[in-house]
């Protein structure tokens, strides 16, 4: 019991310098601190019903390090959240592509081809909605590289045609805008997986909080609740879970949101034998030594993902489908130990405050937004499923493509006009 009063001691101080870093609670380390929230109290639930009271204990020591981090950037760079965000919310959004008209021909473009790719992957693999089993779908259909086209691209033109429609009252940007919503959604609800909902809402959540001075609770309470609605609503889609009454589906989004999570973690520290099958040895690797084992730089041991997922099958039958997740704070405890824990999220808190300064300070640009927008989104989901590296490898990948594919439709669209240009140039020269 003293050691859960610990961990409850050792929060309350994580929140209050992740508020510290930056006063505004929709900001991503923010969030970041809500979502450590839930792994706490998924950690004491593991408590009450185990009687494991290391569990929130070092989710709370992962908290601290993390807003630690970010309360140190924030005062080494001498970040003013109030008066900043204020300077922020004035100055007019720009667009480092030279013509507008083109950049808009680009996105509808690469819009076009990502509705392509989610055409072609429903046509080959089908409707996983409408599928018995659509787990098996979506992962053996041996398509899933289109459809990651469309949960990168689509959301991130979402984003800049948000942006970009601030800097244009032209009513064909409005049309484009509604027509990428109505598109998302109907996509989203075929292929029914509560995760891409993720993908959508939180990078607007990320722009919100920077276009969104007011801390007005209320709006975020809705934001909050919207969330949830839509968790619940696609919870249904499963066929196992149509039969749950409304309660049991808010009991059970609430137990993703926090047993679940804390489920890897709760397991990696009172079911596996440390000096046997944790960082001391090889038996269980998880998201940086499965990189260095993948670089040969050490040997390959059984990962512990597929150890719990084995672990969850055999006593949890009726259960295999909850979230298989060690979370980013998990992943470091596998691996380092509490020492890994302490670093490694300190680590993640300089980089998310480092990124929201930058973003502050400046970039004012309705395209690198949302690049910087999405880059925070990837940290997020790192620290909801873990595996960085896998994260980086998916999206981050995923999003450098996006900036290839669009710089290179604009350059493709702007050389015809710039040769004309010059030519005209020299034929007056010579003239």
């Amino acid at each position: 019991m003293s050691l859960v009063i610990l961990s409850a001691i050792i929060f309350i101080p994580a929140v209050f310098l992740a508020w510290r870093a930056t006063k505004n609670i929709l900001s991503p380390v923010f969030i970041s601190m809500g979502i450590f929230f839930f792994f706490y109290v998924g950690g004491l639930i593991y408590f009450v019903t185990d009687n494991h009271p290391l569990t929130p204990l070092y989710f709370s020591i992962g908290a601290l390090f993390y807003g630690l981090g970010a309360f140190i950037i924030a005062g080494f760079f001498r970040f003013k959240p109030d008066t900043e965000l204020k300077d922020f919310k004035q100055k007019p959004l720009l667009n480092i592509f030279p013509s507008k008209k083109i950049f808009f021909i680009s996105l509808i473009v690469i819009f076009v081809f990502s509705i392509a790719l989610t055409f072609y992957y429903f046509y080959y693999v089908g409707i996983p909605l409408f599928q018995s089993s659509k787990v098996t779908t979506i992962a053996h259909g041996g398509k899933g590289i289109f459809f990651r086209g469309f949960t990168t691209f689509l959301p991130l033109i979402l984003l800049v045609t948000y942006l970009f429609r601030k800097t244009t009252k032209k009513l064909s940007v409005k049309f484009f805008w509604w027509t990428i919503i109505i598109t998302s959604l109907a996509s989203i609800i075929l292929y029914g997986s509560r995760g891409i909902v993720l993908v959508f809402l939180m990078p607007f959540i990320l722009l919100y909080s920077l276009f969104r001075v007011k801390r007005d609770l209320s709006k975020i309470g809705i934001v909050f609740l919207f969330f949830v609605l839509v968790a619940v609503s696609f919870q249904y889609s499963y066929p196992e879970y149509q039969k749950l009454s409304i309660k049991d589906s808010f009991v059970n989004v609430f137990n993703r949101m926090t047993v679940s999570q804390a489920m890897g973690m709760d397991y990696a520290i009172y079911n596996l034998v440390p000096d046997e099958d944790l960082y001391m040895g090889k038996k269980s690797m998880s998201d940086f030594k499965g990189f260095l084992s993948t670089l040969r730089i050490i040997s390959q041991g059984e990962l512990f993902s597929e150890r719990l997922f084995e672990k969850i099958n055999f006593n949890y039958e009726g259960e295999a489908r909850l979230t298989i997740s060690t979370t980013s704070i998990g992943d470091l405890y596998i691996d380092f130990s509490l020492i890994g824990i302490a670093f490694g999220m300190f680590f993640y808190g300089v980089i998310a405050q480092g990124l929201y300064v930058k973003v502050v300070r400046g970039v004012k640009d309705c395209f690198l937004l949302v690049v910087y927008s999405y880059l925070q989104y990837i940290l997020i989901a790192t620290h909801i499923g873990g595996a960085i590296f896998s994260a980086l490898a998916n999206m981050g990948i995923s999003l450098i493509m996006f900036i290839i594919i669009i710089a290179s439709i604009n350059i493709f669209l702007l050389l015809p006009l710039s040769v004309g240009r010059m030519s005209l140039r020299l034929s007056k020269h010579f003239i």
